[in-house]
């Protein structure tokens, strides 16, 4: 198994954190989370862009933007006032997440967002680096959020809805729209997506990265490939307004090539996220 996680060299125990509005976006970069595949058979036969559109701004208001130690980028989503839901990898071994929500270009100042700092993060303890399995985390803001029209919680979708095989999903987030960038989008885009069986995801990426708290997405549409890709890791996947999925992990061999894309699935990990958060 091979698998491809940048890492930064951890920071000393007492550091000034930065002001919350200082994000220098030439320093940061997507953080990725790679799963060599042991199968090509979802590979299209003409590969284009990873089939996203923008959305219109702030009609998201649960995604929220990550920027790690300064120097990494990820998603997430709120789903309480005092947290943020996210993926393991974007936050073990780092020390400080400079959290915006309202947001929609994130190298904008916008007038609907809010930029703050934490320094408080839970990872799942069943986290695997290697397979990705329970990749959950959360992050605790400093205090309680005020929720308005652009900033909102969205719901988990409950331990009882199933599989959700062949629902129709969406994905959200700041990742690059294609294999060739080098930089994170600036403003959010959505994608459609098919939830596919296990089954066949653990064809493409083994039996030991996709398990029962997996939930995957095809890589192929209609319209050609689709997916998540760097800087997507930690958003929400979601299905008929609940969040379904953390986006977890993608093809090594690249996000435009049809492969499926992996995520937590939220229904196993449900009465985690309530024993660690405040959620209800």
């Amino acid at each position: 198994m091979r698998t491809a996680i940048l890492l930064i060299a951890s920071l000393s125990c007492c550091f000034a954190l930065p002001p919350s509005s200082s994000i220098d976006w030439s320093k940061v970069r997507a953080k990725n989370a790679y799963v060599e595949p042991v199968s090509n058979a979802s590979l299209p036969v003409n590969p284009r862009i990873i089939g996203g559109r923008e959305v219109t701004p702030n009609s998201r208001p649960f995604q929220v933007a990550l920027v790690i130690d300064g120097g990494h980028f990820c998603g997430g989503s709120l789903i309480s006032r005092s947290y943020i839901l996210t993926a393991a990898h974007c936050i073990e071994g780092h020390a400080y997440f400079q959290i915006i929500l309202g947001a929609h270009n994130i190298r904008e100042s916008e007038s609907t967002q809010i930029v703050l700092t934490s320094t408080s993060s839970t990872v799942h303890p069943g986290y695997n680096p290697v397979t990705f399995n329970n990749d959950v985390g959360l992050i605790r803001l400093p205090n309680p959020i005020t929720l308005n029209n652009n900033i909102q919680t969205v719901a988990l979708a409950p331990a009882s809805s199933g599989s959700f095989v062949d629902a129709r999903a969406t994905l959200t987030g700041w990742g690059r729209l294609s294999d060739s960038s080098n930089t994170v989008s600036s403003t959010l885009h959505i994608v459609d997506l098919t939830v596919m069986a296990n089954f066949w995801c653990a064809r493409n990426y083994g039996s030991e990265v996709v398990i029962a708290s997996t939930i995957c997405t095809s890589g192929v549409s209609t319209s050609g490939s689709v997916g998540g890709c760097d800087g997507d890791s930690g958003g929400p996947l979601v299905i008929e307004g609940v969040q379904a999925g953390i986006a977890s992990f993608v093809a090594y061999t690249g996000c435009q090539n049809g492969l499926p894309t992996g995520y937590a699935r939220i229904t196993s990990f449900r009465s985690w996220i309530v024993e660690n958060s405040d959620v209800e």
